[in-house]
């Protein structure tokens, strides 16, 4: 798939006065793949909660469907659906709710009102004979007095018949305080663990998840949810295929050696550097050595000092400044560098050992930066950007040299310290513009720059 994305879209997401629109086509482009992802197949469900008749008609899950925080799914992935739509496009086939699309679901949660009318109680009816299992609570009468009183009589007789059948669940739960509508999700997950469904994705490590099904394969977008590495054991609803990873970031797509299929489910343990997110492809395909996450070998690291250039037109110095170590620019002593806005050029030479010349897949890890983007150049080169963690670029083979390597480094931040300088000068003297400025010349700077450490490393599978 990533091979078919290869322009970048042109958007106005990013104004020509960004200061890193030069580098934003790292991120549309990261965003064309995962998009272009995520429309594939179908997205995968297990629960349907149906909406209510009356208005206000706008679906809420029970907060007991999603996790702490962003409102992510847990195990079992859910959707929520207009009572119209039920009776117009569902359909019941092998126990599940099926709809024209191709969307199918293994449960339906009916949401904890008094009324319905008779036309949606024969839907649920129909269902029900199909075999398709229902949690919920039986209405008491019609919502309207359209052919009252046997409208009435019509949702008496129906929910009494429905009521009697094995596949529907009373929710006998106690309400909620927090004025939900649907029970508890683990009243749910009780049903489908009854009927042999399992958990569409667990895992050991907190994490997110988007499981999209297609005719020859299973999509999980898998991300994490922390400011922290990770090391997780996942558990997906997937058998007799074999797992790759799909990076959107870099378009790289390899696979994972590493896995194990047991009573139809497939454990992958996978890494994450803080919010990292990736696809988990399953398909057919041949058996693969190695391990999943090789871990890179620092094989030196660009100590020393650097030359930083700054835009004297944006404020910055006139003449380069040097940086005998790597820092934070909100810390340095000059005015023009602690409230600088735009791009800087990191430029550097470095020797490598000759071992590191050896055919092999050696990194230019940037270890950090502070609410910057980069873009880096080796000898003459373009490397790409670097926009996110971890923060590093592929050297390609061949490209490096024993001795004389030209690293360039274009670091691009963010408006706010600029914006912070002009608040305290006079109109005449300020650099920017604005309609009204937000920020005050008491507001803290916001950290900026490359801080590295960069070092090189090397990754042997």
């Amino acid at each position: 798939f990533f091979l078919l994305i290869r322009r970048r879209p042109r958007s106005t997401l990013f104004p020509y006065t960004t200061l890193f629109r030069s580098m934003v086509d790292a991120y549309h482009l990261y965003l064309s793949r995962a998009q272009y992802l995520l429309r594939q197949g179908l997205p995968v469900a297990d629960i349907l909660y149906l909406g209510v008749e009356d208005a206000p008609a706008v679906f809420t899950p029970p907060g007991s469907a999603t996790l702490d925080g962003l409102p992510d799914r847990r195990g079992y992935n859910f959707d929520g659906c207009a009572p119209a739509t039920l009776i117009a496009r569902a359909k019941a086939q092998d126990g599940r709710i099926v709809f024209p699309d191709g969307m199918s679901y293994r449960l339906l949660v009916l949401p904890r009102v008094t009324t319905m009318t008779p036309e949606l109680l024969r839907k649920i009816d129909e269902l029900v004979a199909g075999g398709v299992p229902v949690l919920g609570r039986p209405p008491e009468h019609a919502p309207g007095l359209q052919d009252f009183p046997k409208c009435d009589d019509e949702v008496h007789a129906l929910a009494a018949r429905i009521w009697q059948s094995k596949q529907v669940i009373l929710d006998v739960a106690p309400d909620s305080a927090a004025e939900e509508i649907y029970s508890d999700y683990d009243a749910a997950v009780r049903i489908l663990a009854a009927h042999k469904v399992e958990a569409d994705f667990e895992s050991d490590a907190d994490l997110r998840y988007i499981h999209r099904h297609g005719k020859d394969f299973e999509l999980y977008f898998v991300g994490n949810r922390t400011d922290s590495n990770l090391t997780a054991n996942c558990s997906f609803r997937v058998s007799g295929l074999r797992p790759e990873v799909w990076d959107p970031v870099t378009g790289e797509e390899r696979p994972l050696p590493e896995f194990r299929e047991v009573a139809g489910r497939t454990t992958v343990p996978l890494q994450f550097v803080p919010a990292q997110s990736y696809f988990v492809m399953f398909r057919q395909g041949g058996k693969a050595k190695g391990i999943n996450f090789p871990a890179p070998q620092k094989v030196g690291e660009l100590s020393g000092p650097w030359s930083v250039t700054f835009d004297p037109k944006w404020g910055g110095p006139e003449a380069p400044v040097e940086f005998t170590t790597l820092e934070d620019w909100t810390q340095r002593p000059e005015d023009g560098v602690r409230y600088y806005s735009g791009t800087a050029v990191y430029q550097k030479q470095f020797a490598v050992p000759a071992s590191t010349l050896a055919p092999k897949t050696v990194l230019l890890n940037l270890g950090s930066l502070a609410n910057s983007m980069a873009r880096v150049e080796l000898n003459g080169r373009d490397l790409g950007v670097v926009w996110c963690a971890p923060w590093q670029v592929v050297i390609p083979d061949g490209l490096l040299k024993a001795q004389g390597n030209e690293l360039r480094i274009r670091v691009a931040n963010l408006w706010p310290n600029r914006l912070i300088k002009d608040a305290g000068l006079p109109e005449s003297k300020r650099l920017t513009k604005l309609t009204a400025n937000p920020y005050k010349p008491q507001n803290s700077l916001l950290p900026s720059g490359l801080l590295g450490p960069v070092t090189l490393q090397s990754v042997i599978q």
